[in-house]
Parts: C-alpha cells; structure tokens; sequence
C-alpha cells in the first residue's frame, strides 16, 4: 500500500538538514583522519616491474566529475590532472587506470634529471608535462607547447594545481619550420589525442611558432615529440637548438607512413650526432638501426630514443 507523504514541519526539517550536517561533518573529520595513500615513487616506473608500477598507480587512483564535461582524476598515483569527459581516446586511462604509455613515462624517468631544461612537444592534458615538471625539480625548466585551446585551459590547471607553475611555461601554439606560417587545426570528434595541423588561412588559424623561436639562446636538455605528423616541419623549426652540438635526448614518434621523406629525416638525425634506439611497449628502450625503421611495414607509431 501506497503511503501518504507529508512534508515535514519547518522544525523537523531544520532539524533533520541540521543532524544531515553534522553527520556529513562527521565521515569528513573521519575521512581526514585515516592516514594518506603515499605518492607513487617515481623511480619505481622501471621496465622489470612495469605490472607491479601499473597496479600500484591503479589503486591510487581517483576521479571525481568537475562539471564543464571535466574530471579531475590522480596520474601516475601522485599528479592532480584535469581530463576532458568528451575525450574517448586518452582519458578514459587517465581516469580508471591512472596511467597512459608506462614504457614511455619510464624512458622519460630514466633520462631526466633535476635542473634540466626540457621541452613537451605536443603536451595535450599534459600528462608528460607534469611528469617532466617533478623529474627537472625547482631548478628546471619545462616548456610545453599545445595548439588545442579546450586541452591549454586545462593543461594550465594541472599545472598550477600541482604548484608547478614556477617551472612550467605553456605555450598555445601549433610548432613547425617555420615562423608565423598559418594553420588550421583539425580535431576529430572525440579525439582530442588525434588533432593535427594543416596549411590554411582564415578566422580559424593559428600563427605557427618554431622551438628555436621558444628556447632562443637557453639551453635545452630534452625534448618528447609528439606532433600527429608534423614532426619533420618541427625538427626544421630547432635547426639552431640542434645546432650547438650539446648533449641531447630526443623522445620522437616516428611514423615513416605519415612522412613525406622519412629517409631526409633520418639523415639529419643522423647529421647531428643522434643514436637511434627504439623505446619498445613490453621491453623498455632498444638499441635500432635505420634500415630496420624503414622496413617496418606496421602504419603504429614508434616511439624512438635519439641520444648525443
């Protein structure tokens, strides 16, 4: 039977929503009570232990809706991060596992070292720039470069949100050879990882910027690149940063199918004193040779190791 329900008196209900309160304050004090899950240690994030490292980072991590389709999830079971809800590539890892690309965040921890100045090229939530930003320390310097206006707001976030913004400088801008040079940016529907730039004028483009324009004269100790296709245009665009000779560590996706001359690329690579290995899924970083990367018939990216 169907029961009659009658609103409560206006003292009751004060009554109810005032134990509701102090019940609520109470799982808070709670809650604030229990000791602190402790942050992932970086050093951990190594090859022989990388299913170990991913259950580790799964059980910290958190998401919690944010409203303006934005979640904000733990990364690496350490990092604050903001990730876009629309997004049907990256972030549903960001979000239930903590992690994306653990064979990579592993290259980068063991090349990194306080005090570097460091450049993420093709940044997106920024994911490798946080990581980046804790490796270099105070002392270091993170450049992260990212065209995407929806993924800059939230980069931003992230990076003062984890008090990384005295070492973290955002850059909104597509890289390329050239300065200045227009582009339109194309965003596949749901696939924010996957936008890319092509020539084109109009209301909609945006003014191109080169890595040695960025870096100018400063040093510069490694750079991850990530560019969907356009990393060749943005190699020709740090033609002084490469220049200088000095140690370097290069983190590149390589796609010889997406490039119009992949042999003219690994001949400048080659020019300026790069060694090439292959930052492989399951077994860490690889010694590679030329004729290997351009015999492979698989149109996946790879993720090289360039080193001088």
């Amino acid at each position: 039977m169907n029961r009659l329900r009658l609103p409560l008196p206006p003292r009751l209900f004060a009554h109810a929503a005032g134990a509701a309160i102090r019940n609520w304050l109470l799982r808070l004090i709670r809650v604030s009570e229990r000791p602190r899950a402790p942050h992932f240690r970086l050093d951990r994030l190594q090859p022989h232990r990388r299913t170990a490292s991913a259950d580790e980072i799964r059980a910290l991590s958190v998401a919690v809706p944010f409203g303006d389709d934005t979640v904000l999830c733990r990364v690496l079971g350490r990092f604050k991060m903001f990730a876009d809800a629309r997004d049907r590539t990256l972030s549903p890892y960001l979000v239930i596992d903590g992690a994306w690309e653990l064979f990579v965040a592993e290259a980068v921890v063991s090349r990194l070292r306080p005090g570097m100045t460091v450049f993420d090229a093709g940044a997106n939530l920024g994911y490798f720039t946080l990581l980046m930003a804790a490796l270099v320390g105070p002392t270091g310097r993170v450049h992260a470069a990212e065209p995407n206006p929806r993924l800059v707001a939230l980069l931003r976030q992230s990076v003062t949100l984890n008090s990384f913004d005295d070492r973290v400088a955002v850059h909104p801008s597509p890289l390329g050879a050239v300065g200045g040079a227009e582009v339109i940016l194309r965003v596949p529907d749901g696939r924010p990882m996957n936008g890319h730039v092509v020539p084109g004028s109009g209301a909609d483009s945006l003014r191109v910027r080169t890595v040695d324009e960025i870096v100018g004269e400063g040093p510069l100790d490694a750079i991850k690149i990530d560019v969907e296709g356009a990393e060749w245009e943005l190699w020709q665009g740090m033609e002084r940063v490469l220049a200088r000779g000095r140690p370097m560590v290069v983190f590149l996706e390589f796609n010889r199918h997406r490039l119009a001359d992949p042999d003219a690329f690994l001949d400048s690579i080659a020019r300026h004193g790069f060694s090439l290995a292959w930052i492989h899924p399951k077994h860490g970083i690889l010694p590679i040779d030329r004729a290997t990367v351009l015999a492979r018939e698989s149109v996946e990216d790879w993720m090289l190791l360039l080193s001088r």
